[in-house]
């Protein structure tokens, strides 16, 4: 309130609350303390009547952007209030998801013409050093106007004033994007220089993006207004990356000859073996632009590398899943530039070039046939990984892939003949972790505590004389696995929800799959689904406790362990609110690339 204080400094004056009267009774006075410095604040009592004073204004020609443009011009100078500058970047700046613009810039945009571009340009002028409002500036631009020179302008200004920040770098590359899939609808596809520019300019962007991304830790100070502060891993640049690929080939899908055409990008043959085959203006431009073009598929198969997990592995919130056409489109672009149209090249299989038209190439790509119920289609895949593991027995990751196979499809087919016994997958789990191999990656690990957990006998960590495997620790494996994941995925997952994939079941079906759990919620959608899982309701459906096996345990100093007899193993707990203090406990056991994971901790009672 300090702009708001008395009219003369030295010899005072009537209050702030003295001279709004007799409209004081509108406004709220409130006190709020920052570290030790304690601020003067003041409010309208209610958002409601806000927004009337602000219709009642505007009906006597006082406008919000007037409003704020008198603000801008006498209250926000050298020595300015720096409460009321951040209140007034909050304004223009901070929105919520579901929109696209904050409430104030989407009000102004609607009163008179240009004053929304008019205010914005004058608040970037005076904060000279905020980045997030020349970005507001570009996305103005090139969302409502369709002015992408002015756009890109901006972007650059934002970039500039924030060279280290991967979600201001992120508006450029929409930007050239943005202005590509326009132009598509504008122009015939003939024009390809054009396309194939924007194209060049929107990856370039969005390569850039991904190497600032990859440098940010810890807190991010992302500048959209959605999150003041996170701690998320930035993929914005990795999805606009593929995007603008799957674009490319959209474009090179509809100009004669297309098979030809489609060829270059999946690498299946070079540009100059085009010569005589193609439009004369073509050529020359497939030529210009050779880098990109050639460039694609690899990009392509990498980013999709990073995507499969990060979809798979995780989710932002244990209420919210990710949208689906995330998924759909990286799987869209990578099949075209890798399986759709392709054959097996010289350095992989048949079997390796089937399974990546079934998007099955991967551990990730494996475990998401979980949601799938066809066991036949499952039964391929494990033959495919089976053929796969045969003829490269040097590789941990077919090994990991082929077992993973059959512990989806005796999942989905209990029954299958193809299932391999348990004993020789344990006996391959095994010999890989004998290996003398650094940085073995967490899928191993996930896989050996599935199927090495105990069911609750007393046999369980017992060796079985006819077995050619020793028992692995439980414990050792659980830290394993908890520093393989941090190694592996911790900068991308960071602050994401680990699924849990399996849970622990009655006899004799050992491991339970999320899917089959969601089967027996009595829900009509998705989110449905997800707010029983949230409030605990998933846990008191009488279908799910048939099938889950409750696990007994123990909390010590604040720490939970699963207890087998003698054997202790330390296990993390979903929702570390129900660690209320030592005893005896039991809970459900689910599954994650992460570790183990206790739902539902239940504290025993004695009597």
């Amino acid at each position: 309130m300090k702009f708001l204080g008395p009219p003369e400094p030295i010899h005072g004056g009537p209050s702030f609350k003295e001279r709004m009267q007799p409209f004081s009774d509108l406004l709220v006075s409130f006190t709020t303390q920052e570290k030790v410095i304690r601020f003067e604040r003041v409010r309208m009592a209610h958002s409601m009547i806000a927004a009337q004073c602000c219709e009642t204004l505007y009906k006597q020609d006082l406008t919000r952007g007037a409003i704020l443009k008198n603000l801008l011009t006498n209250f926000v100078t050298e020595e300015r209030d720096t409460l009321l500058e951040e209140n007034i970047k909050d304004m223009l700046v901070k929105r919520s998801k579901t929109y696209k613009f904050s409430p104030l810039v989407h009000s102004m945009s609607k009163e008179v013409k240009n004053m929304c571009v008019s205010v914005l340009q004058k608040a970037s002028n005076t904060l000279k050093k905020d980045p997030f409002i020349p970005q507001v500036l570009a996305r103005y631009y090139y969302i409502r106007e369709r002015k992408y020179s002015t756009a890109v302008r901006w972007a650059k200004e934002a970039k500039q004033r924030a060279p280290n920040n991967s979600f201001v770098a992120d508006t450029l590359g929409q930007v050239y994007k943005n202005q590509l899939k326009y132009k598509l609808r504008m122009i015939p596809r003939q024009h390809l220089s054009s396309f194939l520019e924007l194209a060049d300019n929107a990856i370039k962007a969005f390569e850039e993006e991904q190497n600032l991304a990859n440098k940010e830790e810890g807190e991010d100070l992302e500048g959209d207004g959605m999150a003041r502060k996170s701690d998320i891993y930035n993929n914005r640049g990795f999805f606009g990356h593929m995007q603008v690929a799957k674009i490319v080939f959209d474009i090179f899908a509809s100009i004669h000859p297309k098979k030809q055409i489609e060829k270059v990008l999946t690498q299946e043959i070079k540009i100059s073996s085009l010569q005589g085959k193609v439009d004369d203006k073509i050529l020359p431009v497939l030529r210009k632009y050779s880098p990109l073009l050639t460039s694609l598929k690899a990009s392509v198969e990498r980013l999709f590398g990073l995507f499969e997990p990060y979809l798979t592995y995780s989710k932002p919130n244990p209420m919210q899943d990710d949208p689906p056409y995330l998924r759909e489109e990286v799987t869209e672009c990578f099949l075209n530039y890798t399986a759709r149209h392709c054959k097996a090249s010289q350095t992989e299989t048949i079997s390796e070039s089937l399974l990546k038209s079934m998007t099955a190439a991967s551990f990730p790509g494996v475990l998401y046939h979980l949601r799938g119920k066809d066991g036949f289609f499952m039964e391929v895949i494990k033959v495919l990984w089976e053929n796969v593991y045969t003829e490269t027995t040097e590789i941990t990751e077919s090994y990991v892939n082929y077992v993973l196979a059959n512990v989806v499809l005796s999942c989905l087919d209990q029954y299958s003949a193809l299932i391999t016994p348990c004993n020789e997958m344990k006996s391959i789990l095994c010999g890989l972790l004998e290996r003398n191999e650094r940085d073995k990656p967490p899928e191993l690990y996930f896989l050996v505590l599935l199927l090495f957990w105990p069911d609750g006998k007393a046999s369980d960590q017992t060796q079985d004389n006819s077995a050619t495997y020793s028992v692995p620790d439980l414990n050792i494996l659980v830290t394993q696995i908890e520093q393989s994941f941090h190694q592996h995925y911790g900068k991308y997952l960071r602050s994401r929800y680990i699924i849990a994939h399996f849970f622990l079941g009655k006899s004799p079906n050992r491991l339970v799959h999320k899917p089959k759990l969601d089967a027996c919620l009595e829900a009509s959608s998705q989110e449905e689904i997800n707010e029983q899982w949230r409030n605990g309701l998933v846990w008191q459906q009488g279908k799910l406790q048939e099938l889950l096996q409750r696990v007994s345990g123990f909390i010590r100093k604040g720490e939970l362990f699963a207890c087998y007899e003698k054997l202790e193993i330390a296990v993390r707990p979903d929702n570390r609110a129900e660690i209320l203090n030592c005893g005896e406990v039991s809970f459900y056991l689910g599954f994650t690339m992460k570790g183990p994971v206790a739902f539902d901790i239940q504290y025993r009672r004695h009597s």
